[in-house]
């Protein structure tokens, strides 16, 4: 119910009623006696039923809708009931289609996001299976440039090589025998096992269209 703002009108005993306070207020105040939080007598306005009615629906931010009915000159809301009804079926039906809108919305951000760390976290992992390969053929190019260093050394070693050079050739030697164990199946196997850079079930393959 529309609810109007007046000026109040007083009546002669509250008009009566206002001009004593007013009067015990001065005196009080010639005596050095104040008082605070004193209220007149009446109310500066009048709030009236008017008994127009109205109905309005929640703003849900639908444009286009109505969704405000009141009582006219010429019409009164008994007699909208129906057009009401219809309204509010359907704004109803527009504030669902703007939650699944919005709900289908972020269901696709979500997937976007998804993929958007999928696609990271495989760049990431080629980038550590580029390195992982580089570490091995550095191994490779070491063990073989090794070989073929010991195999032209042993060639022109002395039978029975001593001081220094017999103590370089042993530990060069065993620099091979380390770079070999590396370079076996089992070995790569197992430096592969510590950072999972092959997994049989791989989590970060793009998901199907039918698993969105």
């Amino acid at each position: 119910e529309r609810i109007e703002r007046r000026n109040y009108v007083p009546t002669m005993e509250e008009l009566a009623l206002e001009e004593r306070r007013r009067k015990k207020q001065e005196r009080d105040a010639r005596l050095g006696i104040w008082s605070f939080g004193q209220e007149r007598a009446y109310p500066d306005f009048d709030f009236v039923r008017t008994g127009e009615l109205s109905i309005q629906i929640k703003d849900e931010y639908v444009g286009g809708l109505r969704r405000n009915w009141n009582d006219g000159k010429r019409q009164k809301i008994e007699s909208l009931v129906d057009d009401i009804a219809g309204g509010i079926a359907t704004y109803l039906a527009a504030v669902k289609a703007k939650r699944e809108e919005r709900e289908r919305w972020h269901r696709d951000w979500e997937r976007r996001q998804r993929l958007s760390a999928l696609a990271r976290a495989r760049e990431e992992r080629e980038t550590l299976r580029s390195e992982f390969l580089k570490r091995f053929v550095a191994i490779s190019t070491e063990a073989d440039e090794i070989t073929s260093f010991l195999a032209r050394l042993r060639d022109r070693l002395p039978a029975h090589p001593s001081g220094d050079l017999a103590r370089m050739l042993e530990w060069t030697e065993a620099r091979l025998l380390q770079l070999e164990g590396d370079l076996t199946p089992d070995g790569i196997a197992s430096a592969l096992c510590e950072q999972e850079l092959f997994p049989d079930v791989d989590h970060l393959s793009p998901p199907d269209v039918d698993e969105e």
